[in-house]
């Protein structure tokens, strides 16, 4: 509650002192020029405002989606094992995605990803493919899938060595 109320008493402080910058924009010159144009404050002033509103709002923002081909190619081979208890606990893959069958759930089967992965792009192997569906989801949705459901935020949360462990368990379905 206490954090509640601090938030709120530095987001109107925040918003008191923009509006006191854009009262006294308001202020002129001895030539009767105003001191701030409505183009300095909207390029300067409220960009962060808007920038922190914003994202007290919305959260924060999805970042830029890099693409496929600037994806980083791992040096190493994850391990299928610690992939699989990724996928079932932290990354919590299974909630989206079944392993065992061929029917949807909130997002497509992954049985048998491995070589399904080879015909979607057949310039990529499996597992750069895979590595840059998790890195970017929304550049590699399928046409019954959604976009913005797959979290994309997995570059920040798991570690590259994680993401090539998870790749390792859905290259052995």
């Amino acid at each position: 509650m206490r954090i509640k109320i601090l938030v709120f008493l530095l987001t109107t402080t925040f918003a008191l002192g923009l509006i006191v910058t854009v009262w006294s924009s308001t202020l002129v010159s001895e030539s009767d020029q105003p001191l701030l144009s409505a183009a300095d404050l909207t390029g300067t002033a409220c960009a962060p405002a808007t920038e922190y509103f914003g994202y007290l709002l919305y959260g924060s923002p999805t970042p830029t989606p890099v693409p496929l081909d600037a994806e980083p190619t791992a040096t190493f081979v994850g391990n299928a094992t610690n992939g699989a208890d990724l996928f079932h606990s932290a990354a919590a893959c299974n909630a989206c995605h079944s392993t065992t069958d061929d029917n949807w759930m909130v997002g497509p089967p992954l049985k048998g990803i491995g070589e399904r992965a080879i015909s979607k792009a057949p310039t990529k192997n499996a597992r750069d493919y895979l590595r840059a569906v998790i890195l970017n989801p929304d550049d590699n949705i399928m046409p019954q899938a959604m976009p913005g459901i797959m979290p994309r935020s997995y570059r920040y949360t798991l570690t590259a060595e994680q993401i090539e462990d998870i790749i390792a368990y859905l290259l052995s379905l």
